[in-house]
């Protein structure tokens, strides 16, 4: 083995101390909450090369998505991979149902998260899975 792949997972934090996507996690039925878990926690042990489709997609200006199911329906979270200058970690910026194939506005959001947080305007926290 050549390398240990150890992904720490974050979530955004406002200005404020909100973090929006935990608590939308934690708004998701329990079934929907043990998918991302166990998707999340085998991503975490591979290199980010092997994260595909169908749980995983690069989409447009830096942000991907990470999709797992529940009974309810298909969900995302919406990030990218930083805060730059740390490795290994990928910040989740918003999370949403997937009702769409291109969710623009959803995107957009995810967007103005990480501009916040590179420009050091909000933070990042471990995220709790």
């Amino acid at each position: 083995m050549t390398g240990t792949w150890n992904w720490t997972f974050f979530g955004f934090e406002t200005p404020a101390s909100n973090r929006p996507v935990q608590d939308w996690f934690y708004g998701l039925p329990e079934d929907a909450q043990d998918d991302a878990r166990d998707i999340l926690g085998d991503m975490q042990h591979l290199p980010n090369h092997l994260w595909r489709r169908p749980e995983f997609d690069q989409l447009d200006n830096g942000i991907s998505e990470i999709r797992f199911d529940g009974k309810a329906g298909t969900f995302r979270f919406y990030g990218y991979f930083g805060p730059r200058g740390q490795r290994q970690t990928y910040t989740l910026l918003h999370g949403a149902m997937k009702k769409k194939s291109k969710d623009r506005a959803a995107q957009e959001l995810a967007e103005d998260r990480r501009d916040q947080i590179e420009r050091g305007e909000a933070r990042v926290y471990e995220f709790k899975f």
